[in-house]
């Protein structure tokens, strides 16, 4: 089960990316530009890019409520392989 904020959150981070870079793989949802932190090559931040833009433009007209980290600051969101159909982590 995953909240309904979570998900519209979760939504509107994803389609925007695949509108801008539609080659981006979505699953690769851990990068970084430093070698201090467990990233993929080519992985994309959702972390960062959630919380220094889409939820703050979300919370700014009321679309989610939400902390101001954002949808990814869970810990099931939070595993160090890619998400999918087999996607090992209890959401």
């Amino acid at each position: 089960y995953i909240p309904a904020r979570i998900g519209r959150g979760f939504t509107a981070i994803l389609l925007t990316i695949k509108s801008i870079c539609s080659e981006q793989s979505i699953r690769l949802h851990k990068g970084s530009a430093g070698g201090s932190t467990f990233s993929w090559k080519n992985g994309i931040p959702m972390r960062v890019l959630d919380k220094k833009y889409n939820t703050p433009v979300l919370r700014k007209y009321d679309l989610i409520r939400m902390n101001a980290d954002g949808v990814f600051m869970t810990r099931s969101l939070a595993e160090n392989y890619p998400y999918s159909e087999l996607y090992k982590a209890a959401i």
